[in-house]
């Protein structure tokens, strides 16, 4: 679990380069869409390779489901769409 903080602070950093293109004096903006693509792109993960300082040796990480989907640089993505639609589906 200690090695997924580095999977996350990528995917919060990110998060933080989208939401900069967004800060425009008197601008609103719906930041849910932005946290739930963050959140997908967590979950969803990819694949890792991790240098362990302190064991010396090269750690496989893999999240959730172990595929990177790109959901906050690919807004359009078939997959994004089809979550957002079950979700949408699911919870209204």
């Amino acid at each position: 679990l200690e090695n997924a903080n580095g999977h996350v602070f990528v995917q919060a950093k990110t998060l933080v380069e989208c939401l900069e293109k967004e800060t425009k004096p008197n601008n609103v903006f719906d930041m849910y869409l932005y946290l739930k693509r963050c959140a997908l792109d967590i979950i969803c993960g990819e694949v890792l390779f991790i240098y362990e300082a302190l064991s010396m040796k090269l750690v496989l990480l893999e999240t959730a489901m172990g595929t990177s989907v790109n959901a906050q640089r690919n807004i359009d993505s078939e997959y994004v769409n089809a979550v957002c639609d079950m979700n949408e589906v699911t919870f209204t």
